[in-house]
């Protein structure tokens, strides 16, 4: 049985018909049905493209059958995907998808339709790819890659249904399971940032989940030795695409030979592939830096890094030496722009702030969110955490719809008196509540787990304040974006200056030795997972280490 091919359109007529002659051209193209999906247009400026565009679809012959479907309202490519592939897989089975401005090899249908069947029922392979980067070296014929690819691509049901549209569900489990690297090519593709921007709304794309869902699974896809496939879209015609010549790859008159290989990577061939991503990424980070510096006048460059920069200068000797020459955490400056902040996010206006900061994303902490959600599901579904240094409920608010299913939750924040008093009068509710002290908090609660946020180095005794607080003996402490001097066995205490972007600030902070960090710990607790928890640039002033020796955890 051949595989029923899908096309999704939208709003590109000249590359909509150059997809479908492409595929008109193939020896297979009479005895396949072909199923069409256009979205409705996403405003008035698209409207006369997109009626244009289902003009031409209509006008098409010379498949076995022509399905059109034709959405009233704009779905999305991703949601248009999702929804399409769903559908017609479940029908028949097995599915050949294509975009409107994939131009095909007349080989193209014979080398799909060959591998669907080849494979069917191997469990290992998720799906069969037409596309091949415009590699120099030779390849072999047919080999596999783990993971999955949306350039001209071929499944069947049972694959699809391990599809996870949630983001970031799979982030979490990139995360948790420490294979960024692996996820990203050998870090020679950015795949990991962006499934973070699919987290986060920047991008609405389907292929970074079907990607991911694939890798987690430990799934793999047949490639072909030369591509089979020709992206026309990447001329800033499309909706994620830009002009990105490096991926065109020119259509060869060859056929795939497919016959069938052994199913594992082929890692020689994944070699190839990502020194050629890495060249091309090197290549256009430089061309980028390049351009930036002929535009954009050196002052102005060097004023904006240091506009917002984060910058940790010296080594003193005692908390009050470095504390003499700060403005403290304690200022009403602070205060204020935090509650102001605050009281937007309680009103709806943001999602939730940071440091004062807005953001106006759902933006998820999963390094924080699993260890609590775990320590719940450890309690009767029951939550009480310690949220040490919380500011006015701030990782509260950001991540409380992760934990409305529980049966019981109450979030207790530990801050200044200033904090505290602000908190109580204008934050307080049934699950979010304010305390000054460790002490007081446990009398008044069954505490389940502590969070660290970004406190501990702040604190003048912090292992005092760490000793007070694994007493209370809560089953978990989650430590998050605490400063660790790779290379060091003693503990530096630096001044951190803050980015005037945020506000006019400067603090004593601690730069730990990871030894110092064991010792405290290694007593009544072990370490579950690790993770980086910091992005960015972190310039630590002479005398002492550079940027790279220093990690966020």
């Amino acid at each position: 049985m051949l595989a029923p091919i899908v096309l999704f359109v939208y709003n590109r007529p000249w590359h909509t018909q150059q997809t479908v002659e492409a595929l008109l051209a193939n020896e297979l193209a009479n005895e396949s049905d072909l199923i069409i999906f256009a979205d409705g247009a996403r405003s008035d400026k698209d409207a006369d493209a997109v009626k244009e565009v289902r003009k031409y679809i209509h006008s098409i012959t010379g498949f076995k059958s022509i399905t059109i479907n034709e959405q009233d309202m704009n779905l999305g490519l991703a949601n248009s995907v999702i929804a399409g592939v769903t559908k017609v897989v479940n029908k028949f089975g097995r599915i050949i998808v294509l975009e409107d401005d994939m131009v095909t090899s007349p080989y193209f249908l014979r080398y799909m339709n060959d591998a669907l069947e080849m494979y069917e029922d191997e469990d290992k392979v998720i799906s069969i790819h037409g596309y091949m980067y415009p590699v120099k070296e030779q390849l072999p014929e047919t080999f596999f890659l783990r993971g999955a690819d949306c350039w001209g691509w071929a499944t069947w049901r049972r694959s699809w249904e391990l599809f996870e549209p949630d983001a970031k569900k799979l982030l979490t489990e990139i995360k948790m399971s420490q294979q960024r690297k692996q996820f990203d090519f050998d870090d020679s593709f950015p795949y990991y940032k962006m499934l973070v921007y699919q987290t986060k709304g920047k991008v609405d794309s389907w292929a970074i989940r079907w990607y991911a869902s694939a890798f987690l699974m430990n799934k793999l896809t047949l490639y072909p030795a030369w591509s089979l496939v020709k992206n026309i879209g990447l001329d800033n015609s499309g909706t994620h695409c830009s002009d990105l010549n490096t991926y065109k790859a020119e259509l060869q008159d060859r056929k795939i030979d497919c016959k069938k290989i052994n199913i594992v990577e082929d890692i020689n061939s994944k070699k190839i592939i990502s020194d050629f991503l890495m060249k091309r990424k090197k290549t256009f980070l430089c061309r980028l830096k390049e351009i930036i510096k002929k535009i954009v006048p050196q002052f102005i460059l060097d004023l904006l890094r240091a506009k917002n920069r984060t910058v940790y200068s010296g080594n003193y000797s005692s908390w009050s030496e470095a504390e003499k020459l700060c403005s403290g955490y304690a200022q009403d400056n602070i205060l204020q722009k935090v509650t102001v902040a605050t009281e937007k996010v309680v009103s709806g206006e943001a999602v939730f702030e940071r440091d004062s900061m807005l953001f106006y994303h759902e933006e998820y902490n999963w390094n924080i969110i699993n260890p609590l959600l775990k320590a719940a599901e450890e309690n009767n579904n029951e939550l009480c955490v310690i949220d040490f240094g919380g500011a006015l409920g701030s990782t509260y608010f950001q991540n409380r719809k992760q934990f409305a299913n529980l049966n019981k939750l109450k979030w207790c924040v530990i801050e200044q008196e200033n904090f505290v008093k602000t908190g109580r009068e204008q934050f307080q509710n049934d699950e979010l509540c304010f305390y000054s002290d460790i002490a007081t908090c446990v009398k008044e609660n069954q505490v389940t787990a502590i969070l660290f946020s970004s406190v501990l180095q702040y604190l003048s005794n912090p292992w005092k304040i760490l000793k007070e607080a694994m007493a209370v003996e809560a089953k978990y402490i989650v430590f998050d974006r605490i400063f660790v001097l790779n290379g060091s066995d003693e503990d530096r205490l630096c001044i951190q200056k803050v980015p005037a972007v945020i506000y006019q600030a400067a603090y004593p902070m601690w730069a730990f030795a990871r030894s110092s960090i064991e010792k405290n710990i290694s007593d009544s607790y072990r370490e579950i997972l690790e993770f980086d928890a910091i992005s960015g640039e972190v310039i630590l002033s002479a005398p002492c280490a550079k940027a790279s020796d220093v990690n966020a955890h």
